[in-house]
Protein backbone atom coordinates (compact mmCIF):
# COMPACT_ATOMS: atom_id res chain seq x y z
CA UNK A 1 0.00 0.00 0.00
CA UNK A 2 1.29 3.44 -0.92
CA UNK A 3 -0.24 6.89 -0.77
CA UNK A 4 0.52 10.57 -0.31
CA UNK A 5 -0.77 12.42 2.72
CA UNK A 6 -1.39 16.17 2.92
CA UNK A 7 0.06 17.12 6.30
CA UNK A 8 -1.39 20.64 6.23
CA UNK A 9 -5.08 19.77 5.64
CA UNK A 10 -7.55 17.09 6.64
CA UNK A 11 -10.60 16.27 4.57
CA UNK A 12 -13.82 15.20 6.23
CA UNK A 13 -14.90 11.99 4.47
CA UNK A 14 -18.59 12.73 5.09
CA UNK A 15 -18.71 16.39 4.03
CA UNK A 16 -15.58 16.70 1.91
CA UNK A 17 -14.68 19.81 3.84
CA UNK A 18 -10.95 20.58 4.20
CA UNK A 19 -9.68 21.94 7.49
CA UNK A 20 -6.13 23.01 8.47
CA UNK A 21 -4.18 20.69 10.73
CA UNK A 22 -1.91 21.64 13.62
CA UNK A 23 1.03 21.33 11.19
CA UNK A 24 -0.43 23.81 8.71
CA UNK A 25 2.29 26.05 7.27
CA UNK A 26 5.04 24.23 9.16
CA UNK A 27 7.55 21.84 7.64
CA UNK A 28 7.17 19.87 4.43
CA UNK A 29 3.59 19.45 3.35
CA UNK A 30 3.43 16.18 1.38
CA UNK A 31 4.20 12.86 3.04
CA UNK A 32 4.87 9.87 0.76
CA UNK A 33 4.00 6.62 2.57
CA UNK A 34 4.71 3.05 1.54
CA UNK A 35 5.23 -0.43 2.99
CA UNK A 36 8.50 -2.17 2.15
CA UNK A 37 7.45 -5.65 3.29
CA UNK A 38 8.70 -5.13 6.84
CA UNK A 39 7.22 -1.86 8.06
CA UNK A 40 5.51 1.37 7.07
CA UNK A 41 7.92 3.98 5.72
CA UNK A 42 7.46 7.62 4.87
CA UNK A 43 9.31 10.61 3.51
CA UNK A 44 8.15 14.24 3.41
CA UNK A 45 8.39 16.62 0.44
CA UNK A 46 7.64 20.28 -0.11
CA UNK A 47 5.97 19.67 -3.48
CA UNK A 48 3.36 17.04 -4.24
CA UNK A 49 4.88 16.32 -7.65
CA UNK A 50 8.18 15.39 -5.99
CA UNK A 51 6.41 13.05 -3.59
CA UNK A 52 4.57 11.40 -6.50
CA UNK A 53 7.77 10.95 -8.49
CA UNK A 54 9.60 9.47 -5.49
CA UNK A 55 6.76 7.10 -4.65
CA UNK A 56 6.56 5.88 -8.25
CA UNK A 57 10.27 5.06 -8.16
CA UNK A 58 9.91 3.24 -4.83
CA UNK A 59 7.05 1.11 -6.15
CA UNK A 60 9.02 0.26 -9.30
CA UNK A 61 12.06 -0.72 -7.21
CA UNK A 62 9.90 -2.91 -4.98
CA UNK A 63 8.55 -4.73 -8.04
CA UNK A 64 12.05 -5.19 -9.53
CA UNK A 65 13.55 -6.31 -6.23
CA UNK A 66 15.94 -3.35 -6.32
CA UNK A 67 14.44 -1.43 -3.42
CA UNK A 68 16.80 0.14 -0.89
CA UNK A 69 15.52 1.76 2.27
CA UNK A 70 16.49 5.48 1.98
CA UNK A 71 17.54 5.46 5.64
CA UNK A 72 19.60 2.27 5.48
CA UNK A 73 22.69 3.92 4.04
CA UNK A 74 22.91 6.45 6.89
CA UNK A 75 25.25 4.24 8.94
CA UNK A 76 28.88 5.36 8.65
CA UNK A 77 31.58 3.36 6.92
CA UNK A 78 33.45 2.97 10.24
CA UNK A 79 30.38 1.66 12.06
CA UNK A 80 29.42 -0.78 9.31
CA UNK A 81 33.04 -1.93 8.94
CA UNK A 82 33.11 -2.92 12.62
CA UNK A 83 29.92 -4.93 12.14
CA UNK A 84 31.23 -6.52 8.94
CA UNK A 85 34.51 -7.56 10.58
CA UNK A 86 32.68 -9.18 13.48
CA UNK A 87 30.81 -11.44 11.02
CA UNK A 88 33.84 -12.69 9.08
CA UNK A 89 35.29 -16.18 9.54
CA UNK A 90 38.87 -14.96 9.62
CA UNK A 91 41.72 -16.69 11.35
CA UNK A 92 43.10 -14.76 14.32
CA UNK A 93 46.09 -13.46 12.39
CA UNK A 94 43.91 -12.32 9.49
CA UNK A 95 41.36 -10.72 11.82
CA UNK A 96 44.17 -8.74 13.47
CA UNK A 97 45.47 -7.58 10.10
CA UNK A 98 42.01 -6.51 8.92
CA UNK A 99 41.26 -4.67 12.18
CA UNK A 100 44.58 -2.84 11.95
CA UNK A 101 44.05 -2.02 8.27
CA UNK A 102 40.66 -0.39 8.92
CA UNK A 103 41.82 1.36 12.09
CA UNK A 104 44.91 2.88 10.49
CA UNK A 105 44.06 3.25 6.81
CA UNK A 106 40.28 3.22 6.25
CA UNK A 107 38.45 4.76 9.19
CA UNK A 108 40.66 7.89 9.47
CA UNK A 109 40.11 8.74 5.78
CA UNK A 110 36.61 7.62 4.76
CA UNK A 111 35.19 6.21 7.99
CA UNK A 112 33.11 9.35 8.62
CA UNK A 113 31.20 8.98 5.34
CA UNK A 114 27.76 7.39 5.36
CA UNK A 115 27.48 4.24 3.26
CA UNK A 116 25.01 5.95 0.96
CA UNK A 117 27.49 8.77 0.34
CA UNK A 118 30.43 6.69 -0.82
CA UNK A 119 31.19 7.06 -4.51
CA UNK A 120 33.85 5.64 -6.80
CA UNK A 121 35.59 9.04 -6.68
CA UNK A 122 35.87 8.81 -2.88
CA UNK A 123 37.55 5.42 -3.17
CA UNK A 124 39.91 6.64 -5.90
CA UNK A 125 40.95 9.57 -3.69
CA UNK A 126 41.43 7.15 -0.79
CA UNK A 127 43.64 4.88 -2.92
CA UNK A 128 45.77 7.86 -3.98
CA UNK A 129 46.15 8.98 -0.37
CA UNK A 130 47.08 5.54 0.96
CA UNK A 131 49.50 4.91 -1.90
CA UNK A 132 51.80 7.40 -0.16
CA UNK A 133 52.21 5.14 2.85
CA UNK A 134 51.43 1.59 1.70
CA UNK A 135 53.23 -0.64 -0.76
CA UNK A 136 51.13 -1.41 -3.88
CA UNK A 137 50.71 -5.06 -2.91
CA UNK A 138 49.57 -4.17 0.61
CA UNK A 139 47.21 -1.49 -0.66
CA UNK A 140 45.60 -4.02 -3.00
CA UNK A 141 44.94 -6.34 -0.07
CA UNK A 142 43.43 -3.56 2.05
CA UNK A 143 41.29 -2.41 -0.88
CA UNK A 144 40.02 -5.97 -1.35
CA UNK A 145 38.65 -5.89 2.20
CA UNK A 146 36.98 -2.51 1.60
CA UNK A 147 35.44 -3.85 -1.62
CA UNK A 148 34.22 -6.98 0.16
CA UNK A 149 32.62 -4.87 2.89
CA UNK A 150 30.82 -2.59 0.41
CA UNK A 151 29.75 -5.60 -1.63
CA UNK A 152 28.09 -7.04 1.46
CA UNK A 153 26.37 -3.69 2.09
CA UNK A 154 24.91 -3.85 -1.43
CA UNK A 155 23.81 -7.46 -0.94
CA UNK A 156 22.09 -6.47 2.30
CA UNK A 157 20.33 -3.62 0.48
CA UNK A 158 21.95 -0.95 2.60
CA UNK A 159 23.12 0.65 -0.64
CA UNK A 160 21.90 0.16 -4.19
CA UNK A 161 25.19 -0.95 -5.76
CA UNK A 162 28.80 -1.16 -4.65
CA UNK A 163 30.82 1.97 -5.54
CA UNK A 164 33.90 -0.17 -6.22
CA UNK A 165 33.75 0.46 -9.96
CA UNK A 166 36.58 1.80 -12.15
CA UNK A 167 38.86 2.33 -9.16
CA UNK A 168 42.44 2.27 -10.39
CA UNK A 169 44.99 0.66 -8.09
CA UNK A 170 48.75 1.22 -8.22
CA UNK A 171 50.62 -1.28 -10.31
CA UNK A 172 52.90 -3.78 -8.64
CA UNK A 173 56.38 -3.50 -10.09
CA UNK A 174 57.55 -6.68 -11.76
CA UNK A 175 60.56 -8.15 -10.02
CA UNK A 176 62.86 -10.49 -11.86
CA UNK A 177 63.15 -13.82 -10.07
CA UNK A 178 66.73 -14.97 -9.61
CA UNK A 179 67.09 -18.71 -9.09
CA UNK A 180 70.52 -19.59 -7.70
CA UNK A 181 72.43 -22.58 -8.98
CA UNK A 182 73.38 -25.43 -6.60
CA UNK A 183 76.94 -24.08 -6.62
CA UNK A 184 75.76 -20.63 -5.52
CA UNK A 185 73.64 -22.14 -2.75
CA UNK A 186 76.61 -24.11 -1.42
CA UNK A 187 78.86 -21.05 -1.66
CA UNK A 188 76.36 -19.03 0.39
CA UNK A 189 76.10 -21.77 2.99
CA UNK A 190 79.89 -22.00 3.24
CA UNK A 191 80.14 -18.24 3.83
CA UNK A 192 77.74 -18.36 6.79
CA UNK A 193 78.56 -19.23 10.40
CA UNK A 194 78.18 -22.95 10.98
CA UNK A 195 74.93 -22.65 12.93
CA UNK A 196 73.22 -20.95 9.94
CA UNK A 197 74.59 -23.08 7.10
CA UNK A 198 71.53 -25.28 7.01
CA UNK A 199 69.24 -22.32 6.22
CA UNK A 200 70.08 -21.72 2.52
CA UNK A 201 70.41 -25.46 1.95
CA UNK A 202 67.03 -26.18 3.48
CA UNK A 203 65.44 -23.27 1.59
CA UNK A 204 66.77 -24.57 -1.72
CA UNK A 205 65.74 -28.14 -0.97
CA UNK A 206 62.21 -27.46 0.28
CA UNK A 207 61.13 -24.08 -1.09
CA UNK A 208 60.09 -22.85 2.38
CA UNK A 209 59.66 -19.10 2.85
CA UNK A 210 61.79 -17.08 5.26
CA UNK A 211 59.24 -17.00 8.07
CA UNK A 212 58.66 -20.73 7.75
CA UNK A 213 62.38 -21.49 7.76
CA UNK A 214 63.19 -19.49 10.87
CA UNK A 215 60.12 -20.86 12.62
CA UNK A 216 61.37 -24.43 12.36
CA UNK A 217 62.50 -26.25 15.44
CA UNK A 218 65.31 -28.71 14.76
CA UNK A 219 64.81 -31.86 16.82
CA UNK A 220 67.78 -33.31 18.65
CA UNK A 221 71.33 -32.03 18.69
CA UNK A 222 73.64 -31.29 15.80
CA UNK A 223 73.68 -35.05 15.23
CA UNK A 224 69.88 -35.13 14.86
CA UNK A 225 67.88 -35.75 11.68
CA UNK A 226 68.68 -32.29 10.24
CA UNK A 227 72.41 -32.65 10.64
CA UNK A 228 72.89 -34.00 7.09
CA UNK A 229 72.08 -30.53 5.75
CA UNK A 230 75.02 -29.21 7.78
CA UNK A 231 77.49 -32.04 7.34
CA UNK A 232 76.43 -33.18 3.86
CA UNK A 233 75.65 -29.94 1.98
CA UNK A 234 75.86 -31.74 -1.36
CA UNK A 235 72.59 -33.45 -0.41
CA UNK A 236 70.70 -30.84 -2.42
CA UNK A 237 72.79 -31.19 -5.56
CA UNK A 238 70.85 -32.56 -8.52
Amino acid sequence: MADIDDRWYRTDKATGERTPTARHGTGRRWDARWHDGERQRHKAFERKVDAERFLAQVQADLVRGAYVDPRAGQVTVAAYAAQWRSEQLHRDSTAEFVERAFRLHVDPVIGHLRLGQVRSSHLQAWVKDRARVLAPSTLRVVYSYVASMLGRAATDRLIGVSPCVDVRLPEIAHREQVIPTPEQVHALAAALPERYRAVPLLAAATGLRGGELFGLEFPGSVDGPWSRFVHEPRAIAP
